[in-house]
């Protein structure tokens, strides 16, 4: 499309587009240039990212085991029955995706606080909780010359729950966050020096189960198998940016889907009867495994749309964790928790630590 302007400007902005990738010295200089008119999957990237943090924020919720003894509430036998909570925990994760097949990569930053209050049913757990993160990211340079940036605000709010299955336990969550994001993409080529912004809002639902079961190794230390489904959809509506001149993008609405199947295990080890630690390892793999593909339109060319390849990766995501707890005297426990996934060129990586008070 952009060697159709360069034969046939549509309008004087599109002439000068295409004077500046007439003067680049190289193809590989002009594939730089074009590389920067494309729109940006830095937002949705981290997006995701984010999304992963705070549900795995949640997820805790229901891996905690008993202090001192397995797998539980965090109460002794006797008090399992009268057990509320409500807790509080500030997180922070790292996202990193590299270059791949042509496509650049990002790396982002996330911070942000959790809350929730839960209680004992006569047959399991419930509990409710809300999550804000707030996350930078900027897009990688190498293979376009030119940077891109989002910030994103999300807000979630979830509902979880656990309940004996027989001699297993089935953990659930469900979430909706909604994701504000202000995005910016330079483009600096032949003289050209712009800056395209948009802002949106993106919206996340999230269901997970999990099947698993206590396994006594000896008094001490109880090993943890599971099963895990957990699907994932993320709605990006349409957009329109500005700043840019001619080089301003009409971006379609999509729509991204996860479908996780995956198993793990978790170690639980009790240092004394006041304290444990954990530590987890998982693989899951993705069954719709689709590409973020982005389907725009220049302002300078409006009809003539044109779609930009997302990110492939592998189907395959690994998980690792490690945590420790330990009961303070009265009604209040502390953790602190190390995780991290990964996949083909993407890993993300994050640190919290969580107190809850019984009542």
């Amino acid at each position: 499309m952009l060697g159709q302007q360069v034969l046939n400007p549509s309008s004087r902005d599109m002439a000068e587009v295409a004077a500046a990738l007439v003067r680049l010295p190289d193809a590989t200089a002009v594939q730089r240039a074009a590389s920067q008119t494309l729109p940006s999957n830095v937002g949705d990237g981290a997006i995701r990212g984010s999304m992963a943090s705070v549900n795995r924020v949640i997820a805790t919720r229901n891996d905690a085991g008993n202090v001192g003894a397995g797998v539980g509430s965090g109460l002794s036998s006797g008090e399992a029955r009268r057990d509320r909570q409500v807790w509080l925990m500030p997180f922070e994760s790292r996202s990193n995706q590299a270059d791949r097949n042509g496509e650049s990569g990002f790396s982002a930053s996330t911070w942000g606080m959790a809350t929730g209050a839960e209680m004992e049913l006569e047959h399991g757990r419930i509990g409710l909780s809300y999550a804000y993160a707030s996350t930078s990211a900027k897009g990688n340079t190498t293979l376009t010359g030119a940077g891109s940036r989002s910030r994103i605000e999300s807000n979630v709010v979830a509902l979880y729950g656990k309940v004996p299955v027989g001699d297993l336990s089935l953990a659930w969550q469900a979430d909706v966050g909604r994701n504000g994001n202000r995005l910016s993409r330079e483009m600096r080529f032949g003289g050209i020096n712009r800056t395209a912004r948009s802002n949106y809002q993106a919206w996340d639902a999230h269901l997970g189960a999990t099947l698993s079961f206590s396994l006594p190794l000896n008094e001490a230390m109880h090993l943890v198998p599971a099963l895990q489904l957990d699907y994932t959809r993320l709605q990006s509506p349409s957009y329109v940016e500005s700043g840019a001149g001619d080089l301003n993008l009409s971006v379609q609405g999509k729509r991204s889907e996860d479908l996780l199947l995956g198993t793990g295990a978790r170690l639980n080890y009790a240092l004394s009867t006041t304290s444990q630690i954990s530590t987890y390892l998982g693989a899951s793999y993705d069954l719709i495994n689709g590409r973020d593909d982005l389907v725009a339109t220049y302002a300078g060319a409006p009809g003539q749309s044109f779609t930009t390849a997302g990110p492939a990766h592998s189907p395959w995501l690994l998980k690792a964790g490690v945590s420790y707890r330990f009961k303070l005297p009265g009604a209040t426990d502390v953790s602190l928790r190390l995780d991290a996934e990964g996949r083909s060129g993407f890993i993300n990586h994050s640190a919290a630590v969580k107190a809850s008070w019984r009542f």
